[in-house]
């Protein structure tokens, strides 16, 4: 029976992944992350870091491939060199967007391949050819300045035993002076329950080598139940910190650099021990530990789709053989929103070889049906190779342990040589006007601060944040779901700190805290139930408005019969989580529909059912039941003039229709409730005659 109900959740999830990501990325969300020109190159090309030929050279990004470097200080073709660096140096996903950065500060690294043509052959160096090319490229980043490190090395080359060599170069610039600039690269894990990922991310952040007992996953967790069950319930925050050369500031690692070489430090607070590692670093990666069980599945969705990683790192248990439990779900969103994934497989150190090689298989078959190529992670090499090329959508693997620690120094390497995703630009005919005004989306509620009073922490999405600045806070409704006035309160920035550092503005991409400030009124009035995640703080200026109404391009991945009107799934939209009614449906020439299939797009047309809400158009939408059921983008949103309100029910009990009753009827029912009370009054007497008998006795 147990085989018969794993062969049909088998089939199903191959159902479900044939009918929704047979199509093009661009077809399933039209917003997606990945253009047209790198799906062109991920179909063409096949990562394999033995392979003496890579893709060719890309013309925007942190790559770049150099034959051969030979140029003297002060020379022309040395102020050419210079300037590629720079450019390479920006991270530029656009010639627009080069153009608008010219600070020096915002230079952060880059990646060199030496001994290799622009169309991607490696030819190699021989000794003297690849010394006389360290040397022009240290010369070169001496005047940035930087730092030059070598990720990877490759030897044997023929003909003439030649070297190719992967370097780092990275600007010798402190976090601090990166603050607020959004330059943080954000990485959320993900998984099914007991695979791992708290472990994992304990390992990475604090060094502690996991005793098969929750030793690891003890610093990443924030409840005492979670220490208890073993198993995360809400969002969990940690930074993990490079320096200028690629070492992990975290801690200091042992021989093998894996490990912390020292006791942990227990006295230290997480936000201290954040603000220390920014100090240090040079570069920051930014964890959020999200839940695995199914019970919390709508924290886990509302942190894929609201935080907005920039990486997926999904841990798969190797010991059990296979893909189980909500890691299917997560990695189907995942590709639904074009996020681009590192899988890990944990528990290698405990799980046979034929254990290890069926997960893996089954992750390969798995990430196939949604047609998303694969390749494991052996060396350096390989390293560097993912890196460039999981913007394009290539997925790498790794078969790692916490107790062993095998792989980790390939997997920190990776963390350390990643670029940051280029941010999503919504389409001008979405856009609205004076769009870019201050909006921050808020993450996390801390309603007394001692010494500060209300706090909250989230992520700038537009504008740039500043102290002192007005705002509003919105949507505020009361008890019936109707807005208060304009469904706003007045606030104001009292400060604005990253990493636990005052700053003095944070750019859009960045995320801090806000202490806000507000009038004795206006303090009454922020309640919990006010201050919730669904919030958004907006600037004076800015042109959202709650509504009611929104409009979205959606296409159905699974549903076991059909979608209708009136269908009432929850949707996420950013941090926002709540039900809303399906009003119409049509499709891309504007006919009505009936009804949606697994597989089907059409324009649907939602209603909030309880409240109004802030969303922008451009948005990414998720709708589920108990799992996920669609994506989609925000199109458009509003209001229509309605015909009068809607109908207030009482909670619990059905509304019945009121039927007129004669005279007669009505008579009779007031002779029966006289008597009903005379009655109740009696009974009432006898009790207090029994409660005064038991008194004086």
């Amino acid at each position: 029976m147990g085989m018969l109900v794993l062969n049909w959740a088998c089939n199903l999830a191959a159902c479900m992944v044939k009918g929704a990501f047979f199509s093009k990325p661009t077809e399933r969300l039209s917003l997606s992350r990945l253009p047209r020109r790198q799906m062109a190159e991920r179909r063409s090309f096949i990562p394999d870091s033995s392979a003496l030929t890579l893709a060719p050279e890309p013309p925007l990004g942190k790559v770049e491939y150099k034959l051969k470097l030979s140029a003297q200080d002060g020379t022309e073709r040395f102020e050419e060199l210079v300037t590629q660096l720079n450019w390479r140096m920006r991270e530029c996903s656009s010639e627009e967007e080069c153009a608008e950065v010219a600070d020096l500060s915002q230079y952060r690294d880059a990646v060199y391949r030496l001994g290799v043509a622009d169309d991607g052959a490696v030819l190699g160096l021989s000794d003297g050819e690849l010394a006389e090319s360290m040397s022009v490229l240290h010369a070169m980043a001496a005047r940035i300045p930087a730092t030059v490190t070598v990720l990877s090395r490759r030897t044997g080359i023929a003909p003439g035993n030649k070297t190719s060599i992967t370097a780092l170069i990275r600007a010798q610039t402190s976090a601090l002076s990166l603050l607020g600039q959004g330059d943080q690269v954000r990485i959320c894990t993900v998984g099914n329950v007991d695979s791992g990922k708290s472990t994992l991310l304990g390992l990475l952040t604090q060094g502690l080598r996991d005793d098969g007992r929750g030793r690891a996953r003890s610093s990443v967790f924030r409840h005492r139940h979670e220490l208890e069950t073993g198993r995360t319930s809400c969002v969990s925050t940690m930074t993990l910190g490079f320096d200028q050369i690629g070492r992990v500031v975290n801690y200091k690692e042992d021989s093998e650099g894996v490990f912390r070489s020292e006791e942990p430090q227990h006295n230290a607070g997480r936000a201290e021990a954040q603000a220390r590692i920014a100090e240090k670093a040079s570069k920051l990666i930014t964890f959020f530990d999200l839940c695995g069980h199914e019970r919390y599945f709508k924290t886990t969705l509302q942190g894929m789709v609201g935080l907005t990683p920039d990486y997926l790192l999904c841990t798969v248990d190797a010991n059990r053989g296979e893909l189980r439990g909500m890691v299917h779900e997560h990695l189907v969103v995942a590709n639904a929103l074009a996020i681009p994934t590192v899988i890990c497989l944990t528990k290698c150190d405990v799980a046979g070889e034929g254990q290890r090689t069926s997960a893996l298989e089954d992750v390969k078959k798995f990430m196939k049906q949604m047609g998303t190529p694969t390749f494991v992670v052996k060396d350096a090499n390989d390293v560097v190779l993912a890196a460039e090329r999981i913007l394009q959508g290539f997925t790498p693997i790794f078969l790692c342990s916490a107790v062993t620690g095998a792989m980790i120094p390939e997997l920190k390497l990776l963390l350390n040589v990643l670029p940051r995703r280029p941010p999503l630009q919504a389409p001008a005919a979405l856009s609205l006007p004076g769009s870019e005004a201050l909006q921050i989306q808020i993450d996390e509620v801390f309603p007394q601060v001692p010494g500060v009073g209300l706090v909250v922490s989230g992520r700038v999405l537009h504008g740039t944040a500043r102290p002192n600045d007005g705002i509003r806070l919105g949507p505020i409704v009361d008890t019936s779901g109707d807005l208060v006035k304009d469904g706003f309160i007045s606030l104001r920035l009292a400060s604005i700190r990253a990493q636990d550092h005052p700053v003095e503005e944070l750019r859009a991409g960045s995320s801090g805290t806000f202490a806000l400030k507000s009038s004795g009124k206006v303090r009454d009035a922020l309640t919990p139930k006010v201050l919730s995640r669904s919030k958004i703080l907006v600037g004076t200026k800015s042109p959202l408005t709650p509504s009611r109404w929104i409009k979205a391009s959606i296409t159905v991945l699974q549903h076991p019969s059909s979608i209708r009107v009136r269908y009432e799934p929850v949707l996420h939209v950013g941090m926002t989580r709540q039900t809303a009614r399906v009003m119409s449906m049509s499709d891309a020439e504007g006919r009505p529909i009936s009804l949606l299939r697994a597989g089907d797009s059409a324009e649907v047309l939602f209603r909030w059912a309880h409240w109004p809400e802030i969303i922008e158009p451009g948005c990414a939408l998720v709708f589920r039941e108990n799992s996920v059921k669609g994506v989609g983008t925000v199109t458009w949103v509003g209001d229509f003039e309605e015909l009068g309100p809607p109908k207030k029910r009482r909670s619990g009990r059905p509304q019945t229709a009121k039927i007129s009753k004669s005279a007669n009827d009505q008579k009779r029912d007031r002779v029966a409730r006289g008597a009903r009370s005379e009655k109740a009054g009696k009974v009432s007497a006898k009790q207090k005659g029994r409660k005064g008998k038991r008194s004086k006795r």
